[in-house]
């Protein structure tokens, strides 16, 4: 006569097995989020300090490493949540944790949207191209708000541009500022007269429209 098989001890064990493979899940996922946050913060902080050295380095990061850098912090944010939940003791920790933060972003509407409005504010508000003018290459950062600005850097690279050299500004009537090599405003210019419209390349739609900007 054949005696039943130990199939609870079998079980047991699968048990055991699957909580401690959950738990190196866990883990492990603590640990890679750990390297990205400490990667991705590293570079945020590096990008946000070099707006210090710039009188130094006469040196600024483009408009795309900055969306780049927005981009990082959204989801620093979301990673630092999941990093929090995850390092709770307890599983019944954990899913209160997660179903708080579910349910305040679903509550939170308002909150949500202006979260939401800001990013595309920023991301459709600030764009760039490169063009020439007067013989000399530039990044052209374009602002539009209430008001419209055209900023020119010098260009240097992908990368980088140099400080502002050319600021117009459209408001009503135009403005259009010159900076030395510092950064620093040397001459303003209100442009009241069709000659001094000339100067502005937000008043010639035939260079203005012909801008690509992203």
């Amino acid at each position: 006569m054949f005696s039943q098989p130990t199939v609870g001890y079998t079980i047991y064990e699968v048990i055991v097995w699957e909580a401690h493979f959950m738990e190196k899940i866990r883990k492990t996922a603590i640990s890679c989020i750990h390297y990205i946050l400490v990667a991705t913060l590293s570079f945020t902080a590096f990008v946000l300090a070099s707006r210090f050295f710039q009188p130094i380095t006469r040196l600024r990061f483009r408009l795309w490493v900055w969306k780049i850098v927005v981009v990082i912090i959204c989801i620093d944010i979301v990673l630092g949540l999941i990093q929090f939940i995850l390092k709770l003791s307890k599983n019944s920790y954990r899913v209160i944790t997660l179903i708080s933060v579910i349910a305040l972003a679903i509550l939170a509407k308002p909150v949500r949207e202006e979260a939401l409005f800001a990013g595309e504010f920023f991301f459709k508000s600030f764009e760039e191209t490169v063009a020439m003018r007067d013989g000399k290459k530039y990044v052209i950062e374009r602002e539009r708000m209430d008001d419209t600005y055209l900023r020119f850097y010098p260009y240097k690279n992908g990368l980088f541009s140099g400080l502002i050299e050319i600021q117009e500004h459209l408001s009503g009537d135009g403005t259009i500022t010159y900076y030395d090599e510092h950064g620093w405003k040397i001459k303003e210019i209100n442009c009241m007269n069709p000659e001094d419209e000339k100067m502005m390349w937000l008043f010639t739609p035939e260079i203005y429209e012909t801008l690509e900007f992203h």
